[in-house]
């Protein structure tokens, strides 16, 4: 009799549990918590204009955001019954909701502001290189005046953005 009860303390027992609604929605409210963090450092990374952190917070971002489009399709897929869902877990992943979208909107504004600002940036200075090329006006050597040469008929200079910002 020792023999079986060493044999079954022996053998590790894995029971099978179903994945209930509450454990989907705990997952779901982990994620969006950790996926709100990245965004917050993301925000304050992009205001410091840390570029070196906002590389890897942004790599992050993608990771989560797409695991986060996974767990909600899950969640739809199979939506739970009304009762099924402990309230207090409910009202908990409603409050996080809300400030997730928040933090969405403000990184959204953030990253907007940075890229506009990096597009005025480059198109002074392209406006500055233009005028400094445009052919000075007066009297040539030969006599003539406004004398057109090719850098004037050029257009803007060959400064482009790089628009994965």
């Amino acid at each position: 009799m020792t023999q079986l009860v060493t044999q079954a303390a022996g053998v590790p027992q894995i029971s099978a549990r179903d994945t209930t609604a509450d454990d989907r929605l705990e997952r779901l409210i982990s994620l969006i918590e950790t996926l709100s963090k990245v965004l917050d450092d993301e925000t304050q990374a992009v205001r410091r204009r840390d570029y070196a952190s906002i590389g890897v917070l942004n790599d992050q971002k993608s990771r989560l955001t797409e695991s986060y489009g996974e767990q909600v399709r899950d969640l739809s897929a199979n939506a739970p019954a009304s009762g099924e869902v402990e309230p207090r877990l409910a009202e908990r992943l409603r409050v996080r909701l809300r400030k997730f979208l928040g933090l969405v909107e403000a990184n959204a504004r953030a990253l907007n502001a940075a890229k506009t600002a990096h597009e005025r940036l480059i198109k002074s200075i392209s406006d500055a290189v233009a005028d400094k090329a445009q052919p000075v006006k007066g009297y040539s050597n030969t006599g003539a005046y406004g004398v057109s040469t090719a850098v004037s008929r050029s257009g803007s200079p060959p400064i482009a953005l790089n628009e994965t910002i």
